[in-house]
């Protein structure tokens, strides 16, 4: 009897795919998928089935108008890698920045929406984090009749980024002391405490009055139990069906919703085999644990993901179950 081996990779990504060899990507006002009628912009990942080292994405407001262009080393648009260009709707350049690894470094300049320059500055690399991370130095800066606000980094900043805007002080180029600011994510109006660009403590509260205390921006959900837990209980519960002996692996993709209490919820195939196994797929994550949800300035908020399946066939019937993360037999 064959023996399945189940490759199980968990990456965070928001995607809906067609026919076609390009791929759509719907989002809503803050940047999350949603369906195509309720979204307020569209990417499209051209050529996305295509085998290849970056991809030219092109993201779209309602109108019509280009909103922003760029690189991604994968075919899902979730990492930059390359040069970026943001757009105002009225077609003017909002920014233009690179990225490496999803991360921006280098120079950065912004525009205001009438075109004139509103901040020099550059993303440096923090060489002495964990993961690969970058912080932004702003140089200068200029309000939209060319007035200067940061003149050799120093100064009271305006910051205004995708769902969220704040106002604090900048010293050589960071943020410095008490910021304020409120963020859609959450509905959340915030005071964070800085020092040399690095976030000491900062207190949240929502719409209910409801207070939080953080010292990290955002943390991601996860398994309780960690990944690999997660990996060994999904593999363990997915039955998969006898396939064609010519066939070598299957790939599948689900998608689902970790809520801010932890519950997996909203599972859907998003790349399909057969009706048996993605079933077998989504049984397989029902029952699977709760995890931590994801936070955001302290408040628990829900999260998507999208968990590609590998079930690669072994006719050779030689592998190590104690070695294979998430193996099993077939029934």
């Amino acid at each position: 009897m064959k023996k399945i081996l189940l490759s199980l990779f968990l990456c965070l990504f928001l995607s809906v795919s067609h026919a076609q060899q390009d791929k759509y990507i719907y989002l809503d006002s803050l940047g999350q998928e949603t369906k195509p009628g309720n979204h307020k912009t569209h990417k499209i990942i051209k050529n996305y089935k295509a085998k290849q080292k970056t991809y030219n994405v092109y993201e779209y407001y309602l109108s019509g108008a280009l909103k922003s262009e760029g690189i991604y080393s994968d075919n899902n648009a979730k990492i930059k890698e390359g040069f970026f260009t943001n757009y105002y709707e009225n077609g003017k350049v909002k920014s233009r920045l690179l990225y490496t690894e999803n991360t921006a470094y280098g120079d950065f300049t912004s525009w205001h929406e009438n075109g004139n320059k509103k901040t020099e500055g550059e993303y440096i690399i923090d060489n002495y984090s964990k993961f690969i991370r970058s912080d932004l130095k702003i140089n200068n800066s200029w309000d939209e009749n060319n007035n200067p606000e940061i003149v050799n980094g120093n100064g009271m900043y305006n910051e205004v980024e995708g769902s969220q805007s704040a106002k604090g002080e900048l010293k050589n180029g960071f943020k410095t002391n008490l910021w304020e600011g409120r963020t859609k994510v959450g509905n959340l109006t915030f005071k964070e405490t800085y020092k040399n660009g690095k976030l000491i403590e900062g207190t949240s509260v929502d719409s209910l009055n409801k207070t939080y205390s953080y010292k990290e921006i955002d943390k991601q959900a996860g398994p309780e139990k960690g990944m690999n837990d997660f990996y060994k209980q999904v593999a363990s519960k997915i039955v998969v069906p006898e396939v064609s002996s010519d066939i070598t692996s299957i790939k599948m993709m689900a998608s689902f919703i970790i809520d801010s209490e932890g519950k997996i919820r909203d599972i859907e195939i998003v790349r399909g085999y057969s009706p048996k196994l993605e079933d077998s797929f989504i049984k397989a994550l029902t029952k699977s644990p709760n995890w931590h949800p994801a936070y955001h300035r302290g408040k628990a908020v829900k999260s998507k993901f999208f968990l590609p399946l590998t079930i690669q066939i072994d006719t050779n019937n030689s592998h190590n179950p104690e070695r294979l993360q998430g193996s099993r037999r077939r029934r």
